[in-house]
């Protein structure tokens, strides 16, 4: 049999995401250069307007002066750094600098045309007389530093641009469509068919911490704007919160998936394998709904008991006592489907089965069922196929390409049970899931496949 499907590969996906990545890279960084070149132009050009004025107060690099008898607002971030360079303030009292200037005479220069009209750098300070930051100096530190922070920009814009085209090359190399195992991948795509442990236990407290630290920050933010906070104060209230961040947040959350995966081993102890029959297997179910919906579950079993889907092909199989009759699946154009009728709307599988004959049988002898358990998929601790072995000695349709494949479910052990369906190592898997949970998942997450 064939057993193989043409599938995406992940890689491939990898490298659109990494590419899509350097490529919003590039062109914030793009702006931010845009941006730089343009400050340069306009703030660093050497245009310059003079200005004098009495200095009202100085609050996080702000200094707020009355010029014309106006109160207006200017950055002090280009002369804070020459303040620091001429030895005039040590490193780090800049701020204390700054703040004993209330009530003095000073003398600045602001960019002529500015590149932001509601942010001007003040570019020169005159003090008393003395030129404690020269415009020159100020100009050519600044753009000094632009420079450096443009280069950095550039080179890691470069780099980006390197490996999207590394990206771009390897995508078009790679083909759109890999072959891969079929019992691989229909173990992958129906793995979390099965549900996991419930988890509101554990992210409850979790959440809890995020909004304490919310609620501590914003709180620390309106006072600090309410009432004058020491910097030393401030700084140990972020550093509390950021401990109680990692140690609330960070360590609880490891702990949470070391946790949560015993919780779905214990979980799939007690309910594996699952009944989906029952709709308390089934997510996004109303309250107020279940009872309805459980009991068209319970119509539909009832009439369907013994047929389940073929994974492998197109195609339902109804296990009976001598072996399994396949039927091709329902097809709405060439049986003659009408949408408005209510019975073919909810008409069962048994019920459409029953308007065909089998397209043709397979006794068990031929079957050779296996069962396959793989674990840790789409973090379910054990999901069990159960595979056909068929062999190629004798004439199949023509769309029977690969072996029957069944995701493992109550139901269905219930059927192999029934007619006792032999299948190698379904038995072993049963009687000791717990143990190979616990060594394949828990410990190791190995794949185990036959």
């Amino acid at each position: 049999m064939n057993n193989k499907v043409l599938f995406p590969p992940k890689n491939r996906q990898i490298y659109m995401r990494v590419l899509l990545v350097a490529i919003l890279i590039i062109v914030v960084l793009n702006v931010c250069l845009f941006i730089l070149i343009r400050v340069s132009d306009t703030n660093l050009d050497g245009n310059v307007v003079h200005l004098h004025g009495t200095c009202i107060k100085y609050t996080e690099n702000d200094l707020y002066v009355n010029v014309d008898g106006e109160e207006r607002t200017f950055k002090t971030g280009p002369v804070e750094q020459i303040l620091e360079k001429k030895g005039i303030v040590k490193e780090g009292e800049t701020d204390k600098y700054l703040s004993s200037l209330a009530g003095k005479e000073i003398s600045f220069d602001i960019p002529k045309t500015p590149f932001d009209k509601s942010i001007l750098w003040m570019l020169s300070l005159t003090v008393d007389g003395e030129n404690v930051a020269p415009l020159a100096e100020v100009l050519e530190n600044s753009e000094r530093e632009n420079k450096i922070v443009h280069i950095v920009l550039a080179a890691i814009s470069g780099a980006c641009a390197v490996v999207g085209c590394v990206m771009l090359i390897l995508r078009v190399n790679t083909p759109p469509l890999k072959e891969c195992d079929l019992t691989d991948k229909f173990a992958e795509f129906f793995a979390d068919r099965q549900p996991l442990a419930p988890t509101k236990k554990f992210i409850v407290p979790l959440a809890a911490v995020y909004g304490f630290v919310l609620v501590a920050t914003v709180a620390m933010g309106i006072l600090s704007d309410c009432v004058p906070i020491p910097d030393i104060v401030n700084s140990i209230v972020m550093i509390v919160l950021t401990v109680v961040l990692a140690f609330g947040v960070v360590v609880p959350a490891l702990l949470y998936l070391t946790k949560i995966k015993k919780e779905n081993v214990k979980f799939f102890d007690e309910k594996f394998p699952f009944d989906f029959g029952d709709v308390n297997n089934l997510p996004m179910i109303r309250k107020n709904d279940r009872a309805d919906v459980q009991k068209e579950l319970d119509r539909i079993k009832q009439e369907s008991a013994d047929i389940y889907p073929d994974g492998g092909n197109m195609y339902n199989v109804r296990f009976t006592e001598n072996g399994v009759d396949m039927y091709e699946m329902y097809d709405e154009e060439e049986n003659g489907f009408d949408e408005t009728s209510v019975e073919n709307v909810f008409a069962s599988e048994d019920e459409q089965n029953a308007q065909k004959s089998a397209a043709f049988s397979l006794p068990y002898s031929r079957l050779n069922f296996v069962a396959l358990p793989y674990y840790g998929l789409k973090n379910r601790p054990i999901t069990v196929v159960v595979r056909s072995r068929l062999t190629a000695d004798i004439e199949y349709p023509e769309t029977f390409t690969n072996d029957i494949h069944f995701l493992l479910d109550k139901d269905l052990v219930d059927t192999i049970r029934k007619f006792d369906v032999q299948v190698e190592g379904l038995s072993e898997i049963l009687s000791n899931t717990h143990e190979l949970m616990v060594q394949n998942y828990l410990h190791r997450q190995k794949k185990q496949n036959g």
